[in-house]
């Protein structure tokens, strides 16, 4: 039976939907509704501030290094590219998460092939180019900027201009959202999607027909085509259509029936390798599944929830502070459609009982505590923060003179947008502008290279950005200068000395106490982040030949050199046994820097340190058996 009541549409119904919260005063509503024009401004604004914050993220590390979980879809568009297949090779994720990328680098790499111009090639050998990666980040771009856009949208809809703008704003300034809209994974298609199949569940419930269901239903199924875990966003449509009074109740679980089929069959249209194989989709989905099992052994289905609110408030997310006015916010707009009409009620319904549903769905399924698969949460939180800021707002407005007067508002906003849009600004400048520190790594990489040292020692004042870093051909060991200064071997034992200048930094000492070349490291602007660094490098050379020790007596000789000269071992024990291995030459431990597995085998270095006068000890290793020492040998430096 067809609606027939007069009842306005969705649209007209939640424009005046402001007017009906006893906390909007007429008279203070213009203190945070900006006019139309002034509306489109701002939202221009916003979308392109995002779109350039996040290509801007995604335009370093054009290649397999930067995020590890990019291989997976790339995997199936190198398939498409080569073969020309829509058909997977991994089902990982489901086939609309690679189809937007695989649509560009195809009609890219198209052009290529007719021009000939190698600048357009997608594809170099068996790996991307640059190019291909840029172009799957520039589309993650689009799609996150796409759902800041439906979230303005829907927000203006459901409340007024300034919830949804603010909503947006909320949205944009997400850490995590904004890392998920460069990295090439389908999470923030997803966030697209739910934004999509939300719109359509609002109108279906605001004005129901067949029609409306069956769209809302092809929504749900493409946003399960986007990441398998879109499951619960068919629960707002449910909920709303249940809570409606007309049609009757037979005519809704049948327009809900009829949707239900139009989401499998929309699901099973863009994904039916899952009916031809199976057994793709049970080998890597369901390794995901264990692996996620395997990560979340330590967690419970209820820490899952408190991990999900916590992750919400975290300073990847919202912040807690956001985070309170999205709880705050979401109480009130239940509270507020409690005294409003029946359709009202169903609608804040629908639009709040996905995140319930989401959560407890996830948390029945894994107890993994992955903070990427809550950022379908945040365009809900986002617009639950909103709403309660805008709506504090005039309600201090009404009550309060001075809060009415415009310039007060607009002074005010503009330092929330300019705090709030600064800090995610300056979150992608960290991320993005290389360190100091990554200018010093490549200097002290070719001055090891061209010593011909399989390591380099580096004393430098703490913090490190790292302990350890592996080369092709060398290993960099890095430790405290204050270490080697209380043992009264600085610089002695190093190859290189990093001081950062500046308040709190170390003063380098006098070049008579540390020779050797020394070469300044300035932030600039876009160019290098951190502190200055100087960087002091030692002339040690490799002098003599690795000479391999002999073992006599129970102990190994140690080798004959020069009393100027330094030494340094290398030391390779088997993997197997854990116990403490340790170095003695005499009666002195020499310390031991594990730099990893060659083979089946630990590999190990000591730092050079001057031989005492005279005869040298022998050597000794003990916690392990000598005859089991697959290799010790001396290296003597020099200047």
């Amino acid at each position: 039976m067809p609606v027939t009541s007069a009842s306005p549409t969705l649209e007209e119904g939640v424009e005046r939907a402001p007017a009906r919260d006893p906390g909007d005063d007429t008279a203070c509503a213009s203190t945070a509704t900006p006019p139309r024009r002034a509306h489109f401004y701002l939202l221009a604004a916003l979308l392109v501030w995002a779109f350039a914050l996040r290509v801007w993220y995604g335009s370093v590390g054009l290649g397999p290094l930067r995020f590890w979980d990019e291989r997976f879809g790339l995997a199936n568009i190198e398939s498409f590219l080569r073969t020309g297949s829509l058909w997977p090779i991994n089902a990982f994720h489901p086939t609309l998460s690679y189809l937007p990328q695989a649509a560009l680098l195809g009609a890219v790499e198209t052009v290529h092939r007719w021009t000939g111009d190698p600048h357009l090639a997608v594809l170099a050998g068996t790996r991307f180019t640059p190019l291909g990666y840029f172009l799957c980040r520039l589309v993650q771009a689009l799609l996150g900027v796409a759902s800041i856009f439906l979230l303005v949208r829907l927000g203006t809809k459901l409340f007024d201009p300034a919830v949804g703008l603010a909503a947006g704003m909320l949205l944009a300034i997400v850490p995590w959202h904004i890392r998920q809209s460069a990295i090439y994974k389908p999470d923030i298609l997803l966030v697209l999607m739910e934004l999509v199949a939300l719109g359509w569940a609002l109108s279906a419930v605001a004005a129901p027909s067949l029609g409306r269901f069956a769209r809302a239903g092809a929504g749900v199924g493409l946003a399960m085509a986007s990441k398998f875990n879109a499951g619960p966003i068919s629960v707002p449509l449910a909920v709303g259509a249940l809570l409606r009074r007309q049609p009757s109740w037979r005519q809704r679980l049948l327009w809900l029936a009829v949707a239900a089929t139009v989401a499998v069959a929309a699901f099973l249209a863009l994904n039916p390798d899952l009916l031809t194989q199976p057994e793709m989709f049970r080998r890597d989905f369901g390794g995901t599944l264990r692996d996620y099992a395997r990560k979340g052994a330590r967690t419970s289905h209820l820490g899952i929830v408190v991990h999900a609110a916590r992750t919400l408030a975290s300073s990847d997310f919202h912040g807690p502070l956001v985070a309170l006015a999205a709880l705050v916010g979401a109480v009130w707009i239940v509270a507020g459609a409690r005294g409003q009409g029946e359709r009202r009620r169903a609608e804040v319904a629908t639009l709040l009982a996905f995140p319930p549903a989401y959560v407890g769905f996830y948390a029945a399924v894994t107890t993994n505590p992955s903070p990427h698969n809550w950022l379908p949460l945040i365009p809900f939180s986002a617009l639950a923060a909103a709403f309660a800021l805008v709506r504090g707002w005039r309600w201090l407005a009404a009550r309060l003179p001075v809060v009415r007067t415009r310039w007060l508002g607009s002074v005010l906003v503009v330092g929330l947008v300019a705090v709030a849009g600064g800090r995610a600004t300056a979150w992608v400048y960290r991320a993005v502008v290389p360190s100091t520190w990554s200018a010093v790594m490549p200097l002290m990489r070719s001055a090891a290279a061209e010593r011909q040292t399989r390591y380099a020692v580096v004393a430098g004042e703490q913090p490190f950005p790292q302990t350890q870093e592996d080369g092709p051909d060398w290993a960099l060991v890095m430790s405290s200068a204050a270490a080697w200064k209380a043992a009264h071997l600085f610089p002695v034992w190093s190859d290189f000395e990093v001081y950062p200048q500046g308040e709190g930094g170390a003063p380098a000492p006098p070049a008579s106490e540390a020779p050797g070349e020394r070469t300044t490291f300035a932030p600039r602007l876009f160019r290098a982040q951190g502190p200055t660094l100087l960087l002091v490098a030692h002339p040690w050379r490799q002098v003599m030949p690795p000479n391999g020790l002999v073992l006599r007596d129970g102990a190994f000789l140690s080798p004959a050199m020069p009393d100027w000269r330094l030494v340094s071992f290398e030391l390779l024990l088997p993997r197997r046994g854990r116990q403490r291995v340790r170095l003695l030459w005499g009666d002195t431990e020499l310390p031991l820097f594990f730099l990893g597995k060659e083979g089946n085998a630990r590999y190990y270095v000591s730092p050079r340190l001057a031989p005492p006068p005279g005869i040298a000890p022998p050597l000794r290793v003990d916690g392990i058996e000598r005859e089991r020492v697959l290799r010790l040998v001396a290296h003597v430096w020099g200047r």
